[in-house]
C-alpha cells in the first residue's frame, strides 16, 4: 500500500507528477536542527512573556482580576455572536450567545493555586525549552500559553497569537531530535548499549520538514493579509502610515533626544521627509505582498528573507514590538534551509565552546607553575 511517506520519493512513478512533487514538499526528510534552533528561540521568548505575568500576577488571572468574575461569565456565556443577514432586507441576527474561551483560570479561584498552575507551566516552559521529553512538553507548552492567551482577553495582542502558530507547529513537527536534552540522551543510550559500534549520525526527520513547510506558508498568507489589507487605508496610498508609527509617542522612542533631533532634522527637509517615508511605505508593501510570491524561488530568497528581517528589526527598534518581531524573525527562520542552518549552528556551538573553555582553564602562569611542580 502506497503511503504519503512512499509518495515522496521521486523513483515512485505510480503517482502523477504533481502529487510526489507536493509530497516531497511536505514529507522529504530534512536536517532538523533548524528546527531544533526555532524551539530554543521561541521557547526562550515564551517562558519570558508568561513570566511577565508574574510580576503582577492576580491583576491578570486571579479571581479579582480586570477582566472580573461578572466580565467573564458575559464574555463565555452571554456575548451575542452576530451573523450578517443572508440578504440586504433581512434584519441581524444573533445565532447564539458565548464565545469559546477556555482556561483552567476561569475555574480557579484560590490564589494559592493560581501561583501554583502557573509555576507549573513555566517549569514546563523550561522543559521544552531545554528540549526534555519534548514530544509530551511541546503539547503542554501549547496547552500552558493557551491558558492566558484565553484568560486576559484586555491583553490580547499580535504578539501571543504568533506565539500560539509557532508553539503548534513546533508541536507538530519533532523539534526535539537536535539541539535538545532529548538528544543528548539518546546518544548517551546509543554509546552504553552499542559502544564504538554506536551510529550518532543525526538523521533526517520527515515531520521536521512538514513543521518548517506549515510555517512558511502560514508565514506567507500573514504576510499577504497583512500587506494587503494596508491597501484598505488612505495612509498607506498618501505615503502618511509610516508617520504615524514614527511620531506615535505610545510606541516609537520618542523620550530619547537623538531619535527627536532626527524626526525633527526630518520635518525641517520636507523632500527629505517625502523620500524617507514614501520609501519605507514603499519597502513595507512590497515585502508584505511580493514576499508570499518571491520567496520560493531560490534565488530571490535571501533578498526577500534579509527585507523580512529588516523589516521586523525596524518594527522592534521603532515601535517597541520587540518580542513580536523576535517572534517574527524565528519564524522567518524556517525558510533558511536545512544545511546552512546546520553549518551556521555548528559554527555557533564551536564558539560557544572555545569561549567556554577558554574561560575555564587556568591562566597560561599556573599552567607553567603545575608543570614544574609535577616534574619536581
Amino acid at each position: 500500500m502506497t503511503t504519503p511517506l512512499d509518495l515522496a520519493d521521486a523513483d515512485d512513478a505510480t503517482a502523477p507528477a504533481w502529487l510526489r512533487a507536493c509530497f516531497r514538499f511536505l514529507f522529504a526528510a530534512v536536517d532538523p536542527t533548524g528546527l531544533g534552533f526555532m524551539r530554543i528561540c521561541c521557547g526562550l521568548l515564551v517562558f519570558y512573556n508568561t513570566l511577565v505575568y508574574s510580576y503582577d500576577l492576580m491583576s491578570y488571572v486571579g479571581p479579582n482580576s480586570w477582566l472580573d468574575v461578572p466580565t467573564q461569565n458575559y464574555l463565555r456565556k452571554e456575548y451575542p455572536v452576530v451573523y450578517p443577514p443572508d440578504n440586504w432586507s433581512d434584519p441581524v441576527r444573533v445565532e447564539k450567545e458565548g464565545s469559546f474561551l477556555w482556561s483552567i483560570f476561569y475555574h480557579v479561584r484560590d490564589p494559592f493555586w493560581v501561583v501554583a498552575i502557573h509555576v507549573s507551566i513555566l517549569i514546563v516552559l523550561l522543559l521544552f525549552t531545554a528540549g526534555l521529553w519534548t514530544r509530551v512538553t511541546s503539547v503542554l507548552a501549547w496547552i500552558g500559553a493557551m491558558q492566558y492567551v484565553e484568560r486576559v482577553q484586555t491583553q490580547l495582542f499580535g504578539q501571543d497569537t504568533m506565539l500560539i502558530i509557532l508553539l503548534l507547529y513546533l508541536m507538530i513537527g519533532n523539534s526535539g531530535a537536535a539541539l535538545s536534552v532529548d538528544r543528548w540522551l539518546e546518544l548517551r543510550r546509543e554509546r552504553r548499549e552499542q559502544g564504538r559500534r554506536a551510529n550518532l549520525t543525526l538523521k533526517p526527520s520527515w515531520s521536521a520538514n512538514l513543521a518548517l513547510r506549515l510555517v512558511q506558508v502560514h508565514f506567507a498568507i500573514i504576510y499577504l493579509v497583512s500587506g494587503s489589507s494596508k491597501l484598505l487605508g488612505a495612509a498607506w496610498w498618501n505615503g502618511t502610515a509610516l508617520w504615524l508609527c514614527l511620531a506615535n509617542y505610545n510606541f516609537a522612542p520618542m523620550r530619547v533626544g537623538l531619535y527627536d533631533q532626527a524626526l525633527i532634522f526630518l520635518c525641517n527637509y520636507r523632500p527629505l521627509w517625502e523620500i524617507c517615508l514614501t520609501s519605507g511605505v514603499v519597502f513595507t508593501l512590497f515585502t508584505e505582498i511580493g514576499f508570499p510570491f518571491l520567496v520560493w524561488g531560490r534565488q530571490l530568497r535571501p533578498f526577500m528573507v534579509t527585507c523580512s528581517i529588516l523589516l521586523h528589526l525596524g518594527i522592534g527598534l521603532v515601535m517597541g514590538l520587540t518580542v513580536f518581531s523576535l517572534l517574527m524573525l524565528t519564524m522567518g527562520l524556517a525558510f533558511v534551509p536545512p544545511d546552512v542552518m546546520r553549518v551556521f549552528v555548528d559554527d555557533l556551538l564551536g564558539k560557544l565552546r572555545g569561549w567556554f573553555q577558554a574561560k575555564t582553564a587556568p591562566p597560561a602562569a599556573a599552567r607553567k607553575d603545575e608543570l614544574v611542580l609535577s616534574r619536581t
